[in-house]
C-alpha cells in the first residue's frame, strides 16, 4: 500500500515537469490477448520464441504457444503452474514449475512431449520448490529456484546452493548473474560462483529483477523496490531521472532492450515505461493506452521486434516499432479524426470535440514528436476542414468558418451562419485573391485583400450542401452531392452563377454517392460506376485513363495526391495508395486501418512523403509510409498442425514442430483420409496483413487463389503421395518461402497390394471356374442335348414302335380277320369235308345196302366199282394236302413247325394237332377224321404222351400258344 502511495505521488509530481514525463503523440498498436481467447490460465510468468518464429508463455496452466493464428496449451505432468521457459537453437524448449523441471521437444509427429530432468537428480535433491528462472549460456542451461541453481552441461547436471537463498538470476555480456542475500551479486566463472558485487554495493534489502546488456561494458541492473543501478565493470551506480522514478515507483518486474538504445521496463503497478539510454522516459504504457491491467510479470522483444507483455491476467502484444501509430489528441475525450494539417511548425488535427495543437518544429518523424496536445480556443465542437490558404489557416466548423490565429478560432463571419465544410483558393497564384467555403447550404465568397479576409457573399442560385469542391479556373468550379449529383458553377460577366448539372447525357449515370477531386491535374469524379475524368472540349465526364486500369470498376469514396504522385484513396472499409514510385504502379491497402475510420467523412493528410496522417474513428492514424514500404522483416509461414479424421474421431499427424526430412512422407491410414491442415503466417498484431495461397501437389491443379483463411480441409482422399504447398502474402505484395508437407495415403485394405495380388489369384480362380462351369456346362448342355436327341430317338422309336405296333396291331387285326376268314374257310372246309364225308358214308351205306339187293353180277360190278371211287384214299388224301397248305398259310406254318420240333409225329397225329388249333369240338374233329369220339380222345392221348406233356396242360391251349412260343 505505501509503494502504491508512492507512485501515485510521484506520478502527479511529474505531471507539472512535462520535458522529462511527457509522451511521444503517437502510440503503437496493442494487441489484447485475453485468457477468453487463449483458453489457459490468467499469469504469465516468461516467454520464449521458438527458432520457427512460435511464441511460447510461461502460463499457469502449462506451455502456451501462439503463432499468430493458433493457440496451444501443454500442461505440466504435475499440473503446476509453468514459472519459466526458455528456448535453445536447436528448438529444445527448457521449463521449470513447481517442483518440476525439463524440456519440451517434438516428437517424429511435430508435436511438443515433455521430458522431466527430475528423476535424474539425486533423490535428496528433487524438492526444488519453484523454477523462477532459465538461462542458456552457451552449452549450459542454468535453473533457479530460491533453494538451489541447477546447471545443466551436456548430461551433467550441477547443483549449488545458496547461503541463504537464491532471489534472481540473469546474464549480461553472456555471463551468468544471481543474487544471495549474504553474499551479493554472484557471477558463475569457471564452474563456480565467485562474488561479483557484496551486499554493501546496493541497498539493504534489494531485490534484483532484471540485468539488461547496454554496451560491452555497461549493464542497467533494475530493481523491484530501489529504482535503476547502471554496471561498469565492476562499479555500480544508482541510476535516477524523472522518468526512472516513475517506473521505479511502479515496481520494475522486468527489463528488455528494443531497438533504437531504447529500454522498456515492465512494472507490478504502473504498466510498461520506455526509456532511452539516458534514462528520459519517451512512452508509458497503462490503461488508457490500451493495456489489459498494469500489473506485468514478464516482457519479451520478439525477432520482428514486437514487445510481448506477460501480466498478470492475459497477454499483449505491441508492435512497437510498427509503422502504423495512433495518436489521440485528447485521450480523456478521443473523438473522430477529420482534418489534419501542419502549419507553421505545429500540427493541427480536427475532430470530432474541437481543433488541437502540439508543436512539430522539424521532426522527420512524427511519431517521436513528444509533448501534449492543447485544444485552441473556441474550437470545441466538430471541426469539419483545414486549410492553409494564403498562409493564413482557415478551420472549416460545424459552427461556421473561422481563421486560427495564435491558438484560438476567430470567426470570419460576423453573423451566424451555418456550418462550413472547408475552403478552397480559387486562383492558383499566391495569394488568391478569391475563396470558396464550402458550407451546408451552398458555397461562399471571401476575398483576400490586404492580408485581410473578407466575406463576399453567397453565390447566388445554388443552396445544396458543398463539401467537395474542385475549382476549375477562376470563376468556375465543380462541386458534388452525396445525394443530389454534380454540379459545374461558373460567373458569367453579369457577376450571376451559371449552374449545370450532369446527368446520363454527359456521362453520370446516378445522382447518389458521388464525390469529386483533383488528381494529377485532372477533375476527378468518383462514382458507383468507377472513376471518371472531366472532358472539357464535350463537356463530358468519361472513363478515367489515369486511373482506371488500376481500380476498374470498383467504387472509390476519396482520393488525395501526395507530393511524390502517389495517390491515396478510401474503398468500402478499406485505406490505400496507389503508389507510383515503382517500375509499375502498384495498389498497396492497409489491413491494420480496415474499417477504423468514418465512412463518407474520409480524411487523408500527406504531410510529407514519410508522414501520412489518416483520420480514424478515434483520432488519427500515422503511417511512416517509406518505412511500411521497407519490410524489413521478410514474411514466414509454418504448417501449424495437421489432423487427420474418419468421421468418427480426429488423430494429430502433424504437432507443427520439427518439419525435418524425417517428417516427411509419413503414411496416413486410409480411414483417416480427410484432413485439415492448419497454418499461419507469423506476422503478430497484423493477422489481417497476411493472405494465403495453397496447393494440394497430386490433387489440385494449381496454386490456389489468395484467401484470409488459415485453415484447408480435405475430405475423402484416395490412397497416393501427396505434398501439401503453402505460401503466405502481405499486403504489400511480398511472399514468403513456401512451407511444405508430404504425405503418403495408404490404400484401403481391398486395395492394397496384397489385396490386389489376392484380387488376381481369385479373378484367375474365378476366370478358371468360370471356364470350367463353361465347359462343364457346355458338356452338361451337349449330354443334355445328346439326351435330348437320345429321348427324341427314343420317343421316336417309340412312335416309331407305336406305330409299328399299331401297324402290327392293324396288321394283326388283318391277321385274325383274314385268320378267322381263312378258319371260317377252313371250318367251312372242314365243314363241307365232314358234310362231303357224311354224304360219301351214306352214299356207301346206301351202295352197301344196295348191292346186298342186287343180284345181278354186271350191275354188282359196277356198283362197287362206284364204291371203290368213293372210298379212293388218294382223293382223300389229295383233299389233306391242299387242306395243310391253307392251314399253313393261315397259322404262319403251324404244321410244319410242329413238325420240326415234333419229328415223331405222324401225318394223322398232325392232323389233329391241326384240328385242335382250330379249336374244333372232339365231334368235329371224329368226323373230320372217320373216327369215332372214342377214338378221337384215344388220339389225343397219343398225342400228349408223344408231346410229352403234363396231365395239367391243356391240350388246346398249348396248341393255340404254340405259335407266339415259336416266334
Amino acid at each position: 500500500m505505501i509503494r502504491l502511495l508512492v507512485f501515485l505521488v510521484i506520478s502527479g509530481c511529474l505531471g507539472s515537469v512535462p520535458v522529462c514525463a511527457q509522451n511521444a503523440i503517437s502510440l503503437p498498436d496493442i494487441t489484447n490477448y485475453s485468457r477468453q481467447q487463449y483458453l489457459a490460465g490468467s499469469q504469465n510468468w516468461h516467454m520464449t520464441q521458438h527458432e520457427d518464429g512460435t511464441m511460447f508463455f510461461a502460463n499457469n496452466e502449462g506451455l502456451l504457444s501462439f503463432d499468430g493464428v493458433n493457440w496451444h496449451t501443454i500442461a505440466l505432468p504435475n499440473r503446476s503452474k509453468l514459472r519459466s521457459v526458455a528456448s535453445d537453437e536447436h528448438g529444445r524448449i527448457y521449463a521449470g514449475g513447481e517442483d518440476e523441471f525439463g524440456y519440451f521437444d517434438a516428437d517424429a509427429s511435430g508435436q511438443l512431449l515433455y521430458h522431466s530432468f527430475v528423476p535424474k537428480l539425486p533423490k535428496a535433491e528433487r524438492n526444488l520448490s519453484d523454477i523462477w528462472n532459465i538461462a542458456i549460456i552457451g552449452d549450459k542451461v542454468f535453473f533457479r529456484s530460491a533453494a538451489k541453481i541447477i546447471v545443466l552441461t551436456g548430461n551433467r547436471f550441477n547443483i549449488y546452493h545458496p547461503r541463504s537463498h537464491w532471489r534472481f538470476m540473469g546474464q549480461s555480456n553472456q555471463v551468468a548473474y544471481a543474487q544471495d542475500l549474504e553474499q551479493g551479486l554472484l557471477r558463475f566463472v569457471n564452474g563456480n560462483w565467485e562474488t561479483f558485487l557484496a551486499p554493501g554495493d546496493l541497498p539493504m534489502d534489494c531485490l534484483i529483477t532484471d540485468m539488461v546488456t547496454l554496451n560491452a561494458d555497461s549493464t542497467l541492473i533494475t530493481t523491484f523496490n530501489h529504482g535503476c543501478f547502471l554496471l561498469r565493470g565492476s562499479r555500480v551506480t544508482a541510476w535516477n531521472s524523472p522518468g526512472l522514478d516513475l517506473a521505479a515507483a511502479g515496481n520494475i518486474y522486468k527489463a528488455v532492450e528494443i531497438r533504437n538504445n531504447r529500454i522498456a521496463l515492465a512494472t507490478s503497478m504502473g504498466g510498461l515505461f520506455v526509456i532511452d539510454n539516458k534514462g528520459e522516459l519517451l512512452q508509458q504504457f497503462g490503461l488508457k493506452e490500451g493495456l489489459q491491467n498494469t500489473n506485468i510479470r514478464s516482457v519479451f522483444l520478439d525477432d520482428r521486434n514486437n514487445l510481448w507483455l506477460g501480466l498478470d491476467d492475459g497477454i499483449d502484444c505491441i508492435t512497437i516499432n510498427n509503422a502504423i501509430r495512433h495518436i489521440s489528441p485528447d485521450r480523456n475525450n478521443p473523438g473522430s479524426g477529420y482534418a489534419a494539417i501542419r502549419f507553421h511548425n505545429n500540427l493541427y488535427l480536427g475532430t470530432s470535440t474541437g481543433l488541437f495543437s502540439i508543436p512539430v518544429d522539424s521532426y522527420s518523424d512524427l511519431s517521436l514528436v513528444k509533448g501534449d496536445f492543447k485544444k485552441v480556443k473556441a474550437s470545441s465542437g466538430q471541426v469539419w476542414g483545414l486549410a492553409n490558404i494564403n498562409n493564413r489557416l482557415f478551420m472549416a466548423h460545424h459552427e461556421g468558418g473561422f481563421l486560427v490565429e495564435n491558438e484560438k478560432a476567430v470567426p470570419l463571419f460576423t453573423e451566424r451562419t451555418e456550418g462550413f465544410w472547408n475552403f478552397w483558393p480559387m486562383q492558383s497564384v499566391f495569394p488568391s485573391s478569391t475563396i470558396a467555403g464550402g458550407n451546408y447550404a451552398g458555397i461562399f465568397r471571401l476575398t483576400f485583400t490586404r492580408n485581410r479576409v473578407e466575406p463576399a457573399g453567397r453565390l447566388t442560385g445554388f443552396t445544396e450542401s458543398s463539401r467537395f469542391i474542385v475549382v476549375e479556373q477562376p470563376g468556375t468550379l465543380f462541386t458534388s452531392h452525396p445525394l443530389k449529383g454534380v454540379f459545374r458553377l461558373a460567373s458569367n460577366d453579369n457577376n450571376e452563377t451559371v449552374i449545370k448539372k450532369f446527368g446520363r447525357e454527359d456521362g453520370v449515370n446516378s445522382e447518389l454517392n458521388n464525390a469529386i477531386f483533383r488528381v494529377k491535374g485532372r477533375i476527378t469524379l468518383a462514382t458507383e460506376d468507377g472513376l471518371l475524368e472531366y472532358d472539357s472540349a464535350t463537356g463530358k465526364f468519361l472513363p478515367s485513363t489515369l486511373l482506371q486500369p488500376y481500380f476498374k470498376c470498383k467504387q472509390i469514396s476519396y482520393l488525395r495526391e501526395d507530393e511524390e504522385g502517389n495517390i491515396w484513396f478510401t474503398q468500402g472499409k478499406e485505406v490505400g495508395v496507389l503508389d507510383m514510385q515503382g517500375e509499375q504502379p502498384a495498389v498497396i491497402y492497409f489491413p491494420e486501418l480496415r474499417n477504423k475510420f468514418v465512412r463518407g467523412f474520409e480524411h487523408i493528410y500527406p504531410v510529407d512523403r514519410n508522414n501520412i496522417l489518416i483520420g480514424g474513428d478515434k483520432g488519427f492514424y500515422l503511417i511512416d509510409y517509406q518505412a511500411y514500404k521497407a519490410g524489413r522483416h521478410p514474411l514466414r509461414v509454418r504448417i501449424s498442425s495437421v489432423t487427420c479424421s474418419n468421421g468418427a474421431q480426429d488423430s494429430i499427424f502433424f504437432g507443427g514442430f520439427a518439419l525435418s526430412d524425417s517428417m516427411q512422407g509419413r503414411t496416413i491410414a486410409y480411414d483417416f483420409n480427410s484432413l485439415r491442415i492448419n497454418y499461419a503466417g507469423l506476422l503478430y498484431g497484423q493477422p489481417n496483413n497476411v493472405e494465403y495461397s495453397f496447393m494440394l501437389e497430386g490433387y489440385d491443379q494449381g496454386w490456389s487463389p489468395w484467401t484470409n483463411n488459415h485453415t484447408k480441409e480435405f475430405t475423402n482422399l484416395r490412397e497416393g503421395t501427396y505434398t501439401f504447398h503453402v505460401k503466405a502474402r502481405n499486403n504489400l505484395g511480398r511472399e514468403s518461402a513456401v512451407s511444405c508437407l508430404s504425405f503418403t495415403i495408404s490404400p484401403p485394405w481391398y486395395r492394397h497390394w496384397i489385396a490386389r495380388t489376392i484380387y488376381v489369384l481369385i479373378t484367375g480362380l474365378l476366370f478358371y471356374f468360370i471356364y470350367r462351369r463353361l465347359v462343364n456346362k457346355f458338356i452338361e448342355q451337349q449330354q443334355k442335348y445328346e439326351q435330348e436327341q437320345k429321348q427324341m430317338l427314343y420317343l421316336h422309336q417309340l412312335e416309331l414302335d407305336k406305330n409299328e405296333k399299331e401297324i402290327i396291331k392293324l396288321r394283326n387285326e388283318k391277321l385274325e380277320v383274314d385268320i378267322k376268314l381263312k378258319n371260317s374257310e377252313l371250318a367251312s372246309t372242314a365243314m363241307h369235308l365232314v358234310q362231303k364225308s357224311e354224304m360219301l358214308n351214306s352214299i356207301k351205306s346206301e351202295l352197301t345196302k344196295l348191292l346186298k339187293k342186287l343180284d345181278v353180277d354186271k350191275e354188282q360190278e359196277e356198283t362197287k366199282k362206284i364204291f371203290r371211287l368213293l372210298t379212293d384214299e388218294a382223293k382223300v388224301d389229295k383233299d389233306w394236302d391242299q387242306f395243310s397248305g391253307h392251314f399253313d398259310n393261315v397259322h404262319s406254318d403251324f404244321l410244319k413247325l410242329v413238325k420240326e420240333k415234333h419229328p415223331q409225329l405222324s401225318a394223322t397225329d398232325l392232323k389233329l394237332c391241326a384240328y385242335l388249333r382250330m379249336n374244333l369240338t372232339t365231334k368235329e374233329i371224329a368226323q373230320l377224321m372217320n373216327i369215332s369220339v372214342r377214338g378221337v380222345e384215344i388220339a389225343r392221348y397219343r398225342l400228349r404222351k408223344k408231346l410229352e406233356l403234363a396231365t395239367e396242360v391243356n391240350l388246346v391251349s398249348y396248341f393255340v400258344d404254340f405259335a407266339p412260343s415259336i416266334n
